[in-house]
């Protein structure tokens, strides 16, 4: 699985995983909730893809002291599998890389 940071040209199919994966709610819009992750310097989006097919998502964010997760999804077919397990590691790569930012 490749995991890259999001892009605007894949909305669409995170909206439609993120329904896949029963995460949509009426009090939640997926636009809101990416335009606030992009807005933060304490926030991001990545996206796991297998090959040309988006298959996972994972939000993650640190306040300073603590990091958190958010709309962790992995299609439903792919559950249990070995991309799925990869995700385990990005939340700690993707609050590295957002601390580092800050540093900057």
């Amino acid at each position: 699985m490749k995991i890259v940071p999001y892009a605007e040209s894949a909305f669409s199919e995170v909206v439609a995983l993120w329904d896949a994966c029963g995460l949509s709610v009426p009090y939640n819009d997926p636009a809101q909730d990416i335009a606030l992750v992009q807005a933060s310097a304490n926030a991001a989006l990545f996206l796991g893809y297998r090959g040309d097919r988006l298959i996972g998502t994972i939000m993650v964010g640190h306040d300073g002291h603590r990091g958190w997760l958010y709309r962790l999804a992995i299609a439903p077919e792919f559950a249990g599998s070995a991309p799925a397990a990869r995700w385990c590691g990005t939340p700690r790569r993707g609050c590295r890389s957002i601390a580092s930012a800050r540093r900057s």
